[in-house]
């Protein structure tokens, strides 16, 4: 016997071509530049012995200068990276590398993810900060210093700090370009706080052509204001985040926020790869939680191949993504959204989803948000408890443009409130097509609008809606070619019972608008997430 799903689309015909599929959104633009990780070629080793004056060693040390420090030594201080000029030693790439005295083949090879029980087996040097300041910080213009093998904490003795590892500044100390450090790689390290430190932010990045990657980031957490495992709001970028574990309280990631030093400043150019992005339950109730990656401010942006997971409605409604373009105190009208890619991630366990919007206040101006391309991600465990919430895949608001989502799976509740919400001015250039979600109770909603084809109509005028599977809705209010199963198990998945929600024969395969299947195409899920979780 045929599914309810399969039945609708067979009595509707396929789309020609991909083009049609997209409708007339333009689709987001790829970061334009990247940071180059390669380890540099090694050239004047400086041994720092255990108890040695390691600021002293950061000031003396020249461009290709390689600071080995003693394993299991604790350097404590707040230390600073120095500007040293024009790198003079081509061959050396012009860095210097301060990092554990060990071998490069216990290290691990770049790629391979420093951990707890790692870091605690290998001795990495720790280097903590007594106080309330960075452990390490930079000067104006400090550039090429890669921080490689290292632990960065905070002593005992610590409560509270502003942050671990301070990349740049905020304010009058970094008022233009020529101020920003820039050059700076973190990698194969552990940054972290301790179970009862409040720590704000274990890495600033108010820098220029910056990367952290291969590294673990962990209880970065505070009741003192919001906490971040990574935060950029006076850095033009690029920034390359790969490959890491990050934890962290309010918002894991987030972009803009405080108002730019410099004019005309927006994060640009950000890849956020292969990186597990959570915080644990055991936090819940514990320290306050509000989502996993918050934009601000932000041009340019690549996230692909994570795995997201653990967000539960706290200080916030607990959406997992909050892409928003938000003048937040009033002094950086050129604020926008724009050009943001989100593909290929498995999302676990939230309240709710993405909440976009093309402002985050009217009472600010800001430049709209624009061009956001949501596609081929697996989605589990909305608005189911643990992660207790309302259970909303999509919220829209605020007259957004060039917004296309498509070939995602999402498994919701069927009391979640509802797939896709709209409010505020209408959204132009609005496609959605080729996606399974759950309709929830009020299925595609908007404001003063009747469900599905009525709010379509007024939030979303001459957009493209086609194709999608909507669990639960009546199909009778939406436009053809939407498919109305009554549960996620008639959907036309492999097993959904088993959690195989691959596109089985018939139902799904090769129905989607543009050719491809309906629904995320799990295997290059999979494989793009491959690697993403590890063990501490």
């Amino acid at each position: 016997m045929r599914s309810l799903f399969a039945v609708a689309l067979l009595l509707t015909p396929l789309a020609a071509s991909a083009a049609q599929a997209g409708g007339t959104a333009a689709r987001a633009e790829l970061p334009r530049a990247t940071v180059d990780t390669k380890y540099p070629s090694g050239g004047r080793a400086i041994r720092v012995r255990a108890g040695a004056n390691l600021q002293a060693a950061l000031d003396a040390a020249r461009p290709g200068d390689v600071l080995l420090l003693a394993p299991g030594a604790e350097y404590t201080g707040n230390f600073r990276l120095r500007n040293k000029g024009i790198a003079t030693t081509p061959a050396a790439g012009g860095w210097i590398v301060v990092r554990t005295d060990i071998p490069d083949a216990s290290l691990g090879a770049p790629g391979k993810r420093m951990t707890p029980s790692r870091a605690a087996a290998l001795r990495l040097a720790r280097i903590v900060s007594p106080n309330y300041d960075a452990a390490i910080g930079t000067d104006a213009g400090a550039h090429h210093w890669r921080l490689t093998g290292v632990e960065i904490a905070a002593t005992p003795f610590t409560s509270i700090m502003n942050m671990l590892v301070r990349f740049g500044e905020l304010g009058n100390e970094q008022r233009s370009i020529d101020m920003m450090p820039h050059h700076l790689v973190v990698d194969r390290s552990w940054v972290h706080g301790s179970p009862t430190l409040q720590v704000r932010r274990c890495i600033a990045l108010n820098s220029g052509t910056t990367a952290v990657i291969d590294s673990w980031l962990g209880d970065c957490h505070s009741k003192q204001g919001d906490s971040q495992a990574l935060v950029s709001y006076n850095g033009t970028g690029p920034f390359r985040i790969e490959n890491n574990h990050l934890e962290a309280g309010h918002e894991v990631i987030v972009f803009g926020g405080a108002d730019p030093s410099i004019k005309d400043l927006i994060p640009s150019d950000i890849e956020i790869r292969g990186n597990h992005i959570m915080r644990p339950l055991a936090w819940k109730g514990k320290w306050q939680v509000k989502n996993l990656l918050e934009t601000k401010s932000v041009r340019r942006m690549l996230v692909e191949g994570n795995v997201f997971e653990n967000n539960w409605k706290d200080a916030q409604d607990g959406f997992a993504f909050v892409l928003k373009a938000e003048n937040q105190s009033g002094g950086a009208p050129w604020t926008t959204d724009q050009d943001i890619t989100i593909r290929d991630n498995y999302i676990k366990g939230t309240s709710n989803v993405f909440n976009l919007s093309s402002s985050g206040s009217q009472s600010t101006p800001n430049v709209p948000g624009a061009r956001f391309l949501i596609t081929n991600n697996l989605i589990e465990a909305v608005g189911k408890e643990p992660f207790n919430g309302d259970g909303k895949v999509f919220q829209i608001l605020h007259g957004l443009s060039d917004v296309i989502i498509t070939h995602n799976t999402v498994i919701n509740q069927n009391g979640s409130l509802a797939a896709v919400m709209f409010d505020g001015p209408p959204s132009r250039n609005f496609v959605m097509h080729s996606n399974v979600l759950g309709a929830g109770q009020y299925g595609v909603k908007g404001g003063g609008a009747g469900v599905g084809r009525a709010t379509l109509a007024k939030f979303a005028p001459g957009g493209v809606f086609e194709r999608n599977v909507l669990v639960g809705a009546d199909c009778s209010a939406y436009p053809s070619g939407t498919a109305c199963p009554d549960q996620m198990t008639n959907v036309g998945f492999v097993n959904a019972l088993r959690g195989d929600f691959r596109a089985g024969p018939g139902a799904l395969k090769g129905r989607g608008l543009d050719g491809g299947d309906v629904g995320a195409d799990i295997a290059r899920v999979e494989a793009a997430t491959r690697g993403a979780v590890v063990a501490p």
